[in-house]
């Protein structure tokens, strides 16, 4: 039997169901999926988050420089992708496509 893998999922909306069988295919049936929306302003203190909550992997809604900072921490967060949609009424839905891994996070800027 593995590890029980512990994923901080920081965002203000909980995961929905599709995310959550996902996180089961990825990780096995017992994963724990630990939500905080704290106001973090640096990669480190997501980085001392997972830490604190003895958490293996981050899903993070964060901004990119944020993002790019938990990376050069040492932690590749993963980031879920959605389609945004109209419903019938006019009101967008999210719906979840995958997760994908952040390898990287490259900002190259040009002054204007």
């Amino acid at each position: 039997m593995g590890t029980k893998v512990k994923v901080l999922w920081l965002s203000r909306h909980e995961p929905d169901d599709r995310q959550v069988y996902e996180l089961r295919r990825l990780f096995g049936d017992e994963v724990e999926v630990v939500q905080s929306n704290p106001k973090v302003r640096s990669g480190r203190e997501v980085v001392k988050l997972m830490k604190e909550s003895g958490c293996h992997e981050v899903i993070a809604v964060l901004p990119v420089y944020l993002l790019q900072q938990i990376c050069e921490a040492g932690v590749n967060p993963i980031k879920s992708t959605m389609d945004r949609r109209l419903n019938k009424f006019g009101k967008a839905e999210f719906i979840f496509k995958y997760f994908e891994r952040i390898e990287e996070v490259r900002i190259i800027t040009t002054v204007l």
